[in-house]
C-alpha cells in the first residue's frame, strides 16, 4: 500500500518540461504547483499516517507473537509434565501387575495346600471314626469278658 502511495506522489509531481513549452507556463505553473504542493502535502500526511498504522500493526504483531510463544512454551511444559506423569503411572501399572501375578501364583499354591489339607482332614475323619468303632467294639468286648 505504501509503494503504491509513493508511485502516485511520484506520477504527481511536476515535471519542469511540462510545462515549459506553454505560453502562460508561469501561471500554470504556479497554480499547477499549488495544487501539486497540496495534493503532496495530503499524500506526505496520508503516507506518514499510513506509517505509523503500520508500525502498530508490527507492534501488535510483535506483542501476538511473542504471547502466543509463551503460550506455546506453557503447553511444552504442560505437555513434558503431562507425559512425564502418564510415564510414571506405566510404570505403577506394570509394577501392580506384577504384584497381581505373583499374588495370583501365591492364592493358587495356598489353594492346593487347602485342597490337600482337606483331603487330610477327611482322611483323619474317617481314621477317627475307625477308631471309634475300634473303641466301641473293643469296650463291648471289655464288658463281655467282664461278664
Amino acid at each position: 500500500a505504501i509503494r503504491n502511495i509513493e508511485e502516485k506522489f511520484r506520477l504527481m509531481k511536476p515535471d519542469s518540461s511540462e510545462y515549459g513549452d506553454r505560453a502562460d507556463a508561469s501561471h500554470n505553473s504556479q497554480n499547477g504547483g499549488f495544487e501539486a504542493a497540496t495534493a503532496m502535502k495530503a499524500h506526505v500526511d496520508a503516507m506518514e499516517g499510513l506509517k505509523a498504522g503500520l508500525n502498530r500493526l508490527q507492534d501488535l504483531f510483535n506483542a501476538y507473537k511473542e504471547d502466543h510463544s509463551g503460550l506455546f512454551k506453557d503447553l511444552e511444559r504442560r505437555v513434558g509434565d503431562n507425559t512425564t506423569r502418564l510415564e510414571g503411572l506405566q510404570v505403577a501399572k506394570e509394577s501392580m501387575t506384577e504384584h497381581l501375578r505373583k499374588n495370583d501364583g501365591f492364592l493358587s499354591k495356598l489353594q492346593q495346600t487347602l485342597d490337600a489339607l482337606g483331603g487330610q482332614v477327611d482322611m483323619l475323619q474317617l481314621d477317627f471314626k475307625g477308631m471309634n468303632a475300634a473303641q466301641t467294639d473293643t469296650a463291648g468286648k471289655v464288658e463281655v469278658q467282664r461278664i
